[in-house]
């Protein structure tokens, strides 16, 4: 199993063992925020459950209808209901094992003939299963092979007995292991892979993963079908660290600077427009975006008019102060929505118009991944992959990396020529690759972690973290020693708040920090807002204490003196730049900041 689908181990949530036709099991797991001591894993089946017992109405032939473990058994029979011009059949049927009542089951494809005859096939298992009663050894005996579902789901299941052939049961039976499964190492530390291997009774299809659940401490050694030993060893803590500045900080979503860390020129949106500041804040003017609902106008997608209209990450140009970018929410015509897809669109005028931004050849306009400066020139990004990622619960399958294609304007958007992603303007080169395809209004946005050694013509991602969730603040931290961090606290997704990189961005360390007040124990550990400052400090939100400060070097938080942020500062985005700390208010839309020098402890 590739490192980067190692599941993370948590003191709530165990790993997970593939299991292969002959019973080995094989994975890992990655050592999540679990307290330093010892462990306990144990090996437990994970059942989909099991079905009705129901009389048989009818039989079924078997060829061979006895034989060894192992044995291919194909499965013929007639339903008059299916002939042609009756019931139109089932493609598949549920095709049981010992009574479909034991839980060892799966669907098998049906071939008919028009006069209703079908045939379909099963596989006697080669080694002891596993029922709903527990594990069954290999024994010499006849048992039930049911199929349900033939014709359809309302007839009633068909049976015949197979006869196995075998010799004396070699496991799953009394005073014999039944399970087994070790793991290595047996001490790790948070972040660092821990592979399993063993071998187990056969699970029922289609499940073909066992898991493991941990226990805190040393537990019984015949827990469920094994166990083993583990021991967490503690990592660096926050408190370890050498006193390092900030050089730059890259948010994981677009922030309010258009470019990351200059105040120069700011932007943001507003119900019908874009405010943009040219001299670090000190005056704005609105760039209209009402007029932007006809620049979709015979393209296939669609704005809402009768609606405010609301952009996203808005990019000024840097030398044409009549133009801008931004992305805007759009539906396709043909269906009703959702889902909803985000577009580029620029004007060249001030807002009295607007257009969409050409699409690379390869791509199309739904890849549309957003807008950036390089130098003097405005990037429009589009993924270089068409088909959708596979989501595996709550985050996008890990193998899912698309490319990216790059547009690029030095004229204000009157003309597009090919580009590249280019490197931050300061530190190493890293920084964030595009978005799974997703948004925060569905809960989730996830994007990759992208370095590159050539200075941007070729980029990949690390093995580790992956994909990282960017709704709640996350940033890239270049720091003066040549480090990075990594700073991802999304309470639901990340189970490290804080990671260091050595190596430009190729690996990550998990720093430990110091819980916050008010805290509560959860799956993942909870640190809403993490911001870090200018000046090396860290800063976080605890409910109901409010804002905290963690200065480098410290083992705890500390309470900010007064109420510098507001009395709505946890919900609050915050970008740390020019010594000032900045953020937007969501109730008035203004943008506010304060010098970072004014933040202090009780």
């Amino acid at each position: 199993m590739p490192e980067e689908e190692c599941s993370v181990l948590t003191g709530q949530d165990g790993a997970a063992a593939a299991q292969a036709p002959d019973g080995q099991l094989s994975g890992c797991f990655r050592v999540g925020p679990v307290r330093p001591g010892p462990y306990t894993l144990q090996l437990e089946p994970s059942f989909y459950g099991d079905h009705e017992a129901l009389s048989p109405g009818g039989g079924i032939e078997l060829s061979p209808d006895k034989g060894p473990p192992g044995t291919t058994v194909e499965i013929s029979g007639f339903s008059p209901d299916a002939r042609t011009g009756g019931q139109t059949p089932n493609e598949s049927a549920l095709v049981c094992w010992d009574g479909c009542e034991s839980g060892f089951s799966h669907w098998q494809p049906v071939r008919w003939s028009p006069d209703g005859h079908f045939t379909t096939g099963f596989e006697v298992p080669a080694i002891p299963w596993l029922e709903i009663g527990g594990p069954h050894p290999l024994r010499s005996a006849e048992y039930r092979i049911t199929l349900q579902c033939v014709p359809t789901c309302g007839s009633k299941p068909v049976e015949a007995v197979f006869r196995l052939q075998t010799g004396e049961p070699e496991a799953c039976v009394e005073s014999r292991p039944c399970a087994r499964f070790e793991i290595s190492p047996d001490s790790a530390g948070p972040g660092e892979i821990v592979r399993i291997r063993g071998w187990a009774p056969l699970l029922p299809p289609p499940s073909n993963h066992y898991k493991l659940h941990v226990k805190e401490g040393h537990a019984d050694k015949d827990a469920g079908l094994a166990s083993a030993p583990f021991s967490a060893r503690a990592g660096r803590r926050w408190a370890e660290l050498p006193p390092v500045k900030p050089t730059l900080q890259v948010p994981g979503r677009p922030g309010l600077a258009a470019r990351p860390g200059d105040t120069r020129l700011l932007a943001h949106c507003v119900p019908d427009g874009i405010r943009i500041s040219r001299d670090r804040g000190v005056h704005w003017r609105v760039v209209d975006t009402r007029t932007a609902t006809k620049a979709t106008q015979g393209t296939g997608y669609r704005m809402d008019p009768s609606v405010q209209v609301w952009c996203g990450a808005p990019v000024p140009d840097p030398r044409h102060p009549g133009s801008a970018f931004a992305l805007f929410t759009v539906a396709r015509e043909d269906t009703a929505p959702p889902p909803f897809y985000s577009v580029g669109l620029f004007t060249l005028d001030g807002g009295r118009t607007w257009r969409p931004v050409p699409v690379p050849p390869g791509t199309s306009t739904e890849s549309f991944n957003g807008f950036a400066l390089s130098g003097g020139a405005v990037l429009a990004r589009f993924r270089d992959r068409q088909e959708g990622s596979e989501w595996r619960g709550n985050a996008p399958a890990l193998d899912w990396e698309p490319g990216m294609k790059i547009l690029a304007t030095s004229d204000g958007g009157r003309h597009w020529r090919p580009g590249r992603d280019t490197c931050p303007s300061h530190g190493p080169c890293v920084t964030w690759g595009p978005t799974a395809e997703y948004s925060c209004a569905k809960g989730r946005e996830f994007r990759l972690v992208r370095t590159s050694g050539d200075g941007g013509r070729k980029w990949s991602s690390p093995r580790w973290p992956g994909w990282i969730a960017t709704c709640d603040a996350a940033s890239l931290v270049s720091l003066s020693n040549g480090d990075m961090l990594l700073v991802a606290a999304d309470g639901l997704a990340e189970p490290f708040p804080l990671q260091l990189s050595k190596d430009a961005g190729v690996t990550w360390e998990p720093i430990e920090l110091p819980q916050l007040p008010d805290a509560e124990a959860t799956i993942w550990p909870e640190f809403p807002n993490l911001t870090m400052l200018g000046d090396g400090r860290v800063l976080g939100f605890a409910y109901p204490s409010g804002p905290q400060l963690l200065d480098p070097g410290a083992d705890r938080w500390c309470p900010v003196r007064g109420e510098p942020l507001g009395l709505d500062a946890q919900a609050h985005r915050y970008e740390a730049m020019s010594g000032r700390l900045w953020w937007i208010d969501d109730r008035t839309h203004a943008v506010r900041s304060q010098p970072e020098a004014d933040l202090h402890c009780r």
